[in-house]
């Protein structure tokens, strides 16, 4: 009787040892947690509008700065100006336009920045998608969608914008 009573505490104590040996990586997992002191708002003051309107057949697109901060802007257009279109739209940028290549879309950089909203040049000039169609096509035949998108002005060793900034490859001048 008194083997079998030290090998129970003999068992008891090696359990004992074994929980002890694991608890500690346990009780690691469940206060290694850090918990923030305070907050503080980070602020990347920029925000924009997409301008879409028609007129008559015409598609009218502007992007508007509405933020505090200088942005570039650009606007990819899917259903018109592609290989799917057949020529059925044509595109009129407006001055300071540029189409860059994309694979996502027809694609057109605005190549100056746009100023902080409120002030003179806080948004693009006219970007204008004709609906020429094929004799017997309809307007509503067709779905433009317009993208504008718009990144903080990134600027050159000169100090100057990037006239074109390169969306697919930031940090190379075009």
């Amino acid at each position: 009787m008194r083997k079998r009573a030290h090998r129970i505490i003999a068992a008891g104590l090696a359990s004992v040892l074994a929980v002890t040996a694991f608890a500690g990586t346990a009780w690691a997992y469940f206060t290694d947690q850090v918990r923030a002191s305070g907050e503080k708002e980070v602020v990347f003051g920029y925000d924009y509008e997409t301008e879409e309107k028609i007129e008559g057949t015409d598609k009218v697109i502007r992007i508007v700065n509405k933020g505090a901060t200088e942005v570039m802007a650009r606007v990819l257009i899917f259903g018109a100006g592609d290989a799917d279109d057949q020529g059925r739209t044509a595109i009129y940028p407006g001055e300071g336009w540029r189409q860059q290549q994309s694979d996502e879309g027809t694609c057109f950089v605005y190549t100056l920045p746009l100023k902080p909203s409120g002030t003179d040049g806080d948004a693009t000039t006219e970007l204008r998608i004709k609906l020429t169609g094929a004799q017997g096509d309809e307007p509503e035949d067709f779905q433009v969608v317009v993208v504008g998108q718009v990144s903080p002005v990134a600027y050159n060793a000169a100090g100057t914008s990037w006239y074109g900034y390169n969306w697919t490859n930031p940090g190379q001048d075009q």
